[in-house]
């Protein structure tokens, strides 16, 4: 085992209010030993020295920033070190991007992908919505511009996704989802960019009128079925994957591949890598990212965490059906192992927050249209009801009760999501609202 050895270099004197940070330096002549050592970069992913950890009542509590330390001979030590990489602007205009962004992209890299969306989306500070919360510095990245039918978080993750698929043959996707589902809409134009055909299995049954990601689907050209049950909705997705076959055609439950959890995470490990790459250039770093997920999309920002560090990753769940940290864990620890990386996650690892589902998955809350107003009305930002305006309710939430400073940088992801509010259009039609 690689001993390590810490000594305190700063602590920053704060009220109680806006929480002590201390600044711990990896001590030089560990740095060293691990050079000698000549492990792989993959077994050993550590920030230079100048690493820093931040440790506050949340931070040590919730956020785990840690890596782990191989043996020379490669098996795991089982030492955690609380370290992130900080990173190294002085003396560079260029103002570098730090040596361990570069290989998460060169592992990213190395897995099949067909290039779909607009990348990077843009990362917007809403100065009005900080102004109005009374901080902190709000930052949020625009992954409703992904670029394909309406954009979303999905196109993303279908990046993976449906290279998964083509590399197994695949020339029609059959897709089990909800009725108005984002990534039904995504992977309906997704697959239109590819030249394959999509059958749309949706639990549920055909509204009246048709709003929304149904309206889209349609205008895609999908092949739009209803199930009224889960159990239906296989049996029905089973009869499609028949018929094609019938066809001569070569379908893909895209459901069923491991790359459909696995696609997700290594798309928010990248999305991870581009906000912290887009503040770095204005010489910041980011303290805390909130995202809406059920544990997928989550897993990734958790690797970047680890890998990266010197941030907090709050997820905010809209549905009840999963016990989030024990899935979100074991999504990351396999896509770790699918990437090559040696690290580990544990359920006390994962943070997420299930207090603003409200009634039900997909019934919009109080808190969430309150939500979605405050974004519209402060920055033009539109999100929906059901995902991103929950997910925008609890960091509200957070920032209300006094979680962060004023100085602090918290991330929201915008996972898209926008077609949901014409479906919901009465929400925003009280004149009261708007006063």
């Amino acid at each position: 085992m690689i001993a390590a050895s810490y000594r305190v270099d700063k602590i920053s004197a704060c009220s109680d209010k806006t929480r002590k940070k201390r600044y711990f330096i990896y001590d030089h002549a560990i740095r060293c030993t691990l050079q000698a050592c000549r492990h792989d970069w993959r077994h050993i992913f550590l920030g230079r020295l100048g690493a820093k950890v931040r440790c506050g009542p949340y931070d040590l509590q919730q956020a785990s920033l840690a890596g782990r330390v191989s043996s020379p001979t490669g098996s795991n030590s089982g030492h955690r070190l609380m370290l992130s990489e900080r990173l190294d602007l002085a003396g560079s205009k260029a103002r570098r991007v730090p040596r361990a962004l570069r290989q998460v992209r060169d592992v990213i890299s190395a897995i099949p992908r067909v290039r779909l969306a607009c990348l990077p989306t843009p990362l917007q500070e809403a100065r009005n919505l900080s102004k109005l919360l009374g901080g902190p510095r709000i930052f949020v990245k625009r992954d409703d511009l992904t670029g394909v039918a309406f954009g979303g978080n999905k196109t993303r993750n279908l990046e993976f996704r449906l290279a998964a698929a083509q590399a197994m043959g695949a020339d029609a996707i059959v897709m089990e989802l909800d009725q108005q589902s984002n990534s039904a809409r995504q992977t309906a134009g997704c697959c239109n960019r590819l030249g394959l055909d999509t059958v749309l299995v949706l639990v549920g049954s055909r509204p009246e009128p048709v709003q929304g990601n149904l309206l889209v689907n349609y205008l895609l050209g999908a092949d739009v079925r209803y199930a009224s049950s889960i159990a239906e909705q296989r049996r029905q997705s089973t009869e499609a994957l028949a018929e094609l076959r019938a066809e001569g055609r070569k379908p893909c439950l895209l459901n069923d591949i491991p790359m459909f959890d696995e696609g997700s995470a290594i798309a928010y490990l990248e999305s991870t890598c581009e906000v912290v790459e887009a503040l770095a250039e204005k010489g910041l770093e980011p303290d805390c990212f909130y995202m809406s997920s059920s544990g997928k999309g989550q897993a990734g920002q958790i690797l970047a965490q680890m890998l990266l560090g010197g941030f907090a990753v709050r997820g905010i769940t809209a549905t009840d059906e999963f016990n989030i940290p024990p899935r979100g864990a074991e999504i990351a620890n396999r896509t770790a192992h699918t990437l090559g990386l040696n690290v580990a996650v544990t359920p006390d690892d994962v943070i997420n927050d299930a207090a603003f589902v409200g009634e039900a998955y997909g019934v919009p809350s109080a808190a969430g249209n309150e939500a979605v107003r405050l974004f519209a009305r402060t920055e033009g930002i539109i999100l929906d009801p059901v995902y991103t305006g929950k997910a925008a309710a609890g960091m509200i939430a957070h920032i209300r009760r006094g979680d962060f400073n004023r100085e602090e940088i918290v991330v929201f992801v915008h996972t898209g999501g926008t077609p949901a509010i014409f479906t919901h259009n009465q929400l925003w039609l009280d004149n009261a609202a708007r006063q």
